[in-house]
């Protein structure tokens, strides 16, 4: 219990400062998985259901994305990622709320190849414009990190589009480089 301590207040929070950001997130959730096995259980359990669920539905939208991009002459790798359960847990907790009201259990990934002739933040803003000309955003949703990267040194450009079924989708828009170092973990 007490390495399980010192794991999530000091080591995932170094590997983090270090940019090892999938050591962080390993370092969480086996921390969680240890002391507390059912909350652990529990929330990995409910996530897969939501998952399975929420998957033809995602896919339709990553699609419409694919099409509207491509149709705009971008080049792009679409994925959908999930963030793990102690990240949803510690979530439910500060928002003391349950699974299916808490946001941001899943984002989408828009990987560009590295420009050559322009720079980064403005091919992420050409395709944030595309996207925007064919989805709604929600309002206050944008996040820059190519200005000013997070503490790890992460950077992306951010922004919830509003899919069909109502629900706001979290789109993180990226170069190769940017997630590339984003893997160094």
């Amino acid at each position: 219990m007490k390495i399980a301590g010192e794991t999530d207040y000091f080591y995932a929070p170094l590997a983090n400062r270090l940019g090892l950001y999938h050591i962080k997130t390993e370092l969480e959730n086996l921390s969680f998985r240890y002391r507390c096995p059912r909350d652990y259980a529990d929330v990995e359990a409910r996530l897969s259901e939501e998952r399975e669920a929420e998957r033809e539905q995602l896919e339709n939208f990553c699609k419409k994305i694919e099409q509207t991009l491509q149709n705009d002459g971008f080049d792009v790798r679409i994925e959908v990622r999930y963030r793990g359960p102690y990240s949803v847990w510690r979530k439910m907790k500060a928002k003391g709320s349950d699974l299916k009201h808490i946001d941001g259990k899943h984002y989408i990934r828009i990987i560009y190849p590295n420009p050559v002739d322009i720079s980064e933040k403005r091919t992420s803003l050409r395709i944030y414009s595309a996207l925007t000309d064919h989805f709604k955003e929600k309002p206050g949703s944008l996040c820059n990190y190519i200005d000013t990267p997070k503490e790890n040194g992460y950077q992306s450009f951010h922004v919830k589009l509003l899919c069909e079924q109502g629900g706001w989708e979290e789109v993180h828009i990226s170069s190769e480089r940017m997630v590339r170092n984003s893997h160094l973990g």
